[in-house]
Order: C-alpha cells, then structure tokens, then sequence
C-alpha cells in the first residue's frame, strides 16, 4: 500500500539506506562506495542479501535464522558466464560431434528450465508471508550507545519510533512489550533512574510506566476518546441507535460520571485522575505500558501520542512532497526536544489528529457527533475513522467473496484521512466492528480487505489494503500477513493496471 523508498546520506565513501532492505537496489553506486541499508520490513528482498559487495544489510544476528534465507546457488544463477566460456571453448577445439553439442544445449536448456521451475517455487515460499521486525530508531540508538553517544534524547526519539510500529498496527502489543523489556529495559535503566529528583525546567526525563491503549485521551475529554476507541465502541455497538445508552451505562458501571467525562481529562483533580486511570486499566485489557516524556515540574506527554501527531505530519497530506512532510516532522521533534520546549507544533499536530473538520455525505449515523440528514462535519482523525467504521457496519458494506471479507467505497477519501496510519486504523477497526455485529465464525476465519476512492489528483483510483483474519492476529505475536504478496498475484492474472513504485508485502 505504501512506496517502499530509498533514503541515502553519505560521506561520498560510505551510504546508508532506510526503507530498502524488500526493494531490490538497482541503482549506480559510486565505485568503492557501500550502501548500509536498515529496515524493519521483511522479508528481505533476495538481491539485496546476495549482491555481496556494495550493499549492507544491517540484521539482528539472532534474526538470521529466523529469516529462512534460501540459499545462494538456489535462486541466483551462477553458471551464465561459466556456459559462455565453455561455449568459447567448444568453437576453439571445433572436434565434438555436431549432433552432441546439440544434446548437451538441450539437456543445459532442460536443466535450466527445471531450476528456473524451483527457483520461482522457493521465492515464493520466501516471499509469501511480510512483517516487521525490531524498529529502526531502537536500532540507532543501540548503535548510538555503542558509539558511547546515546542520549535520553535519543532514547526518547526511538521510543517514539518504535511506538509508531504499535499504533500503526504493525506489531502486537505483545511484540511491542517484548522490545520495551529486551531492547529498550538498559537505556530506561541508564537514562530513567527511579531516585532522580532532578526537574529543571529545560530537563527531558523519560519514564516507562503504566499507561492506557486510548488514544489521546490526556489532551481532550475522556468521553470523545472512548467513543472512538476500537474497545469501548465494539463494546458498546455506539454507532447503533442503541449505543447512547449503553455507552451511559457503561460509564455508570466503570463508576464515571457523564459530566467528568465530558470536560477536558486534565481539568480533574490529580487524585480523580489516577482512580480513573486505574478503573479503566482493569477495563482495558491486556495492559499496557508506555514512555513518558517529562519536562520541568507538570508538562508531560506519552511516546505513544507523540508517534500519532508525527503519522499526521509524515503521511498527509498525500499531494505534498515527502521531503517537505519529514521536514514538518522534524520541526515538532525539534521543537519539543530543544531547550525552553516549544509545544505549539506537538499540540497542533495532536490538534490535527482528533479535530479538524471534514465534510461527510452519509444518513444520519452519528449520534455522538452533531448531525443531520443529508450532510453531518466530523471531526478528522480518530472521528472521522469512526464515522466510516459506523457507516460502513451500518449500511452493511462489508460483504463475504469466497475466501474473504471485502469492503469497497465510492466515495473519496479525505485528504488527512487517506494517509497509511489512519486506513490501517480503520481496516482495523472495522475488521472487529464487523465481527462484533454478529458473532458468526467465518467473520474471525477470513481476512478483510478494503478499498478506498482517493480524491484530488488521484481521483479515479483506489488504494487497497487489508488484514488477516482476527484468530490469526490473535494467535501470531509478529502478525505475519500474506495479503501483500496475494495482491501482487492478483493484479498480475488479472493484468490490473496498478499505479505503484513497488508492491509494498508490509501493506498490512
């Protein structure tokens, strides 16, 4: 679904390449120069591994194993130069038989058909499933602290980026909890002792701590963030006509007053705050710990939150240049990071994940949000994505093709919402949705996969994505998803015109 690229800095000897290691790297590189190249996706694309000489993969070495690799001799072919000299050399002696020669090229032909033939069957099995393994930031900073130049900053940085991996759903939270307590545990340790007592005002101090899996919720009403939340609305059916009250009793049973709930989660008293959190802890299940970013005596933020407001900036929207949205995210980095913090950007980004308004044609399906009957303004970012789960499940969009679920709409995507983070959010939150109307088996056996209008200059065309069936998510702790590579296969029987640099495994 989404471009695989090819980032290179450079000293002019030696490059180093991000979101490379499943594109093949076709490119001229300058004579005695190397590309280092460090991914989170796999698999690794099979000629990256084997070019041998100017390209580096950087791999966990305890991955290696895991990666099933195939061998060398299998799926390159080695012997073309080999043939061309022995062919040189047949002309030169000139003594063989005619009619042998020609059973020898044949019984060559024959045996290179039938390695061709084995190679194909062995790159698909390599190729069929796509995951992401160890985030890139945790692996810079491992190679920072090698270097004896980590920082609390980077630390931070690389607890956004690997909290980025949970929130786009690419990993489980149980992966993600692995990574915290193997690779992260040293530097939370190194740069987050527990007796520090230091709070100047331009200090970062970065703890890991218990933390609620709902999204935004310290920087808006309690109440706007569970309706929205993927748990609390499949609980609740709150898109139903039915949902308003039983969202009610819902916080009535959680021991939540209406009137708390409603007004913004920072004005409660700090002892009200913490029963809260710890209510909703039990509710919210598995739990769930987080980086927190501390600044001076009050001002504190969640890694988790942070990677949302940067998926706004890096991901949309879509028509401007890539090179200028990672500028826009470096700017809020560097904003929130330098000394006397500037928050302005960080807040204006949390601002555009949850609020900004977008126009929706549909029925009156809101009973959250103010509507009416021909034309209702949601608020974009996790709204909006509830707006289209609730008409999507409302007018009973998801509809069974054989092998799998599929949900297609016509109607063109906001701008803000067609970026990646948030369609992996909704073909994720309408998967469970969809499951939870009616508790039919196959719902929880079949993959879903979605198809989205795009607006603006790509108007006329879809993005398409998906996500494996809900008992395979449960039970696979790295997600492992074939959808990718059954996309590709689709497009190419079906001689589909496909607008793409590359078909992205990792698309869900």
């Amino acid at each position: 679904m989404c471009h695989s690229q090819w980032f290179l800095l450079t000293d002019g000897k030696r490059w180093i390449g991000r979101c490379g290691s499943t594109v093949k790297g076709d490119f001229n590189i300058p004579e005695k120069s190397k590309i280092y190249v460090i991914d989170s996706r796999r698999p690794l694309h099979h000629d990256n591994i084997f070019e041998g000489e100017k390209i580096v993969l950087l791999v966990d070495s305890a991955e290696v194993t895991k990666l099933n690799i195939p061998e060398m001799s299998d799926v390159v072919d080695l012997e073309d130069s080999e043939e061309s000299g022995s062919d040189g050399e047949d002309l030169s002696v000139g003594a063989r038989n005619g009619l042998e020669k020609v059973e020898k090229r044949l019984l060559r032909k024959e045996a290179k058909k039938q390695w061709l033939t084995r190679r194909k069957n062995i790159l698909w099995k390599y190729y069929e499933n796509a995951w992401y393994s160890t985030s890139i930031a945790v692996r810079m900073l491992e190679l920072a602290a090698l270097l004896n130049k980590a920082t609390p900053e980077l630390m931070w940085i690389a607890a956004v980026g690997l909290n980025s991996q949970w929130t786009d759903r690419v990993i489980t939270i149980e992966a993600y909890h692995d990574m915290c307590i193997d690779r992260m545990r040293p530097f939370i340790h190194r740069f987050s002792p527990r007796n520090s007592v230091a709070k100047a005002d331009d200090l970062l101090r970065v703890s890991f701590e218990k933390e609620l899996p709902l999204a935004m919720y310290s920087h808006w009403s309690l109440y706007r963030a569970m309706v929205v939340n993927e748990h609390f609305a499949c609980k609740t059916r709150n898109w139903t006509q039915r949902g308003d009250s039983d969202v009610k009793h819902l916080l009535a049973s959680l021991g939540l007053t209406l009137s708390e709930t409603k007004q913004k989660f920072e004005a409660m008293t700090s002892t009200r705050r913490k029963e809260v959190v710890q209510t909703l802890e039990k509710e919210m299940t598995p739990p769930f710990a987080s980086f927190i970013a501390h600044f001076g005596y009050s001002n504190r933020v969640s890694a988790a939150d942070v990677a949302r407001g940067l998926a706004i900036r890096l991901e949309s929207p879509r028509h401007s240049p890539l090179v200028d949205r990672f500028e826009s995210a470096r700017i809020v980095l560097r904003c929130f990071m330098k000394s006397h913090q500037n928050y302005t950007p960080l807040v204006k980004s949390f601002d555009v994940y949850k609020v900004e308004l977008f126009s929706y044609e549909t029925q009156t399906i809101s009973y959250y949000f103010q509507s009416v009957d021909t034309k209702v303004n949601f608020e974009a970012g996790l709204e909006r994505v509830w707006s289209l789960v609730a008409a999507a499940v409302n007018q009973q969009e998801v509809l069974p093709l054989g092998p799998f679920f599929l949900h297609s709409s016509t109607y063109p995507l906001d701008e803000r919402v067609d970026s990646r983070h948030f369609i992996f959010l909704f073909a994720s939150f309408l998967q469970k949705a969809f499951a939870t109307v009616r508790r039919a088996r196959d719902r929880t056996t079949k993959p879903l996969v979605v198809s989205l209008a795009l607006s603006g200059e790509m108007h006329g065309w879809h993005v398409v994505t998906g996500v494996m069936p809900l008992d395979t998510v449960f039970k696979e702790a790295q997600l492992m998803s074939f959808l990718g590579r059954a996309f590709e296969r689709a497009a190419e029987q079906a001689n589909l015109d496909v607008l793409r640099d590359n078909f992205d495994p990792n698309g869900k």
